[in-house]
């Protein structure tokens, strides 16, 4: 296992463990979804000067 990289032991996992797909989805909805919140309270909320 040693020099295999991060995206390799992913895929590995991936296919050892389908049900991981809607998981990894769905924190990653969830994240960008975050992130577009926060973007959004940065550039359009008057609060902070």
């Amino acid at each position: 296992m040693a020099g295999t990289s991060v995206g390799a032991r992913f895929y590995r996992q991936i296919k050892r463990h389908p049900a991981l797909i809607p998981m990894i989805g769905f924190i990653g909805l969830g994240m960008g979804s975050a992130a577009l919140y926060l973007l959004r309270l940065a550039l359009r909320s008057p609060d902070v000067w």
